[in-house]
């Protein structure tokens, strides 16, 4: 065991908002590249922040078309991306966050709708509102803003390979940037803005 200084607290604090200013100060979404790429079976080093973070950065809406958003897992990484979202978007900004997805299977359809109420219920208290729709037939997964950025993924918000939730003292359950990911590609493209 170790003794803390007494500074100890500060200097956590000061490397906190050192971190969310860099993250405030992203650049601007209309100088971002669109991107193309293809990620491999068991790399690390990626995260939601990284990957499509800035890009999120200004948007008033944002849609997640996703059909599995379904168990807990899934749930999880739907919760991280709102994470995302909130380093990544100003103080006082307003995001409206709607999730379009599939059911669950019928006896997983009441733990998957408690899961996303508890979401929607949390939700405000960092500038978000969320609401979602159980839409047939969905495929496709998209993430689509308001000031005209799509980002498309292969898996969807799944791209992270198994690792303990359960076990709090493993680093892969709180930092994406220790995971593995399963093989997955990667588009992020303007679009056109519609009224």
């Amino acid at each position: 065991m170790t003794a803390m200084s007494s500074d100890m607290p500060t200097r956590f604090l000061s490397r906190i908002l050192t971190s969310n200013k860099r993250t405030a100060q992203s650049p601007h979404s209309d100088s971002l590249p669109e991107v193309r790429r293809v990620f491999e079976n068991g790399q690390r080093g990626l995260s939601y922040d990284k990957l499509f973070g800035p890009y999120l950065a200004e948007a008033r809406r944002i849609i997640l078309i996703d059909p599995y958003i379904q168990k807990f897992h899934q749930v999880r990484n739907l919760m991280e991306l709102l994470e995302t979202i909130v380093r990544y978007k100003a103080p006082e900004q307003q995001v409206e966050f709607l999730l379009r997805t599939s059911q669950s299977e019928s006896r997983f359809a009441d733990k998957q709708a408690s899961f996303l109420q508890q979401i929607a219920d949390n939700a405000p208290s960092v500038g978000i509102e969320f609401s979602w729709e159980i839409l047939p037939n969905l495929h496709d997964r998209t993430i689509q803003t308001d000031h005209g950025w799509t980002i498309a993924l292969g898996r969807g918000l799944d791209f992270f390979g198994w690792y303990d939730v359960n076990n709090a003292f493993d680093f892969q359950n709180r930092l994406q940037v220790c995971r593995e990911v399963l093989g997955f590609s990667l588009m992020i493209y303007r679009t056109q803005i519609t009224a």
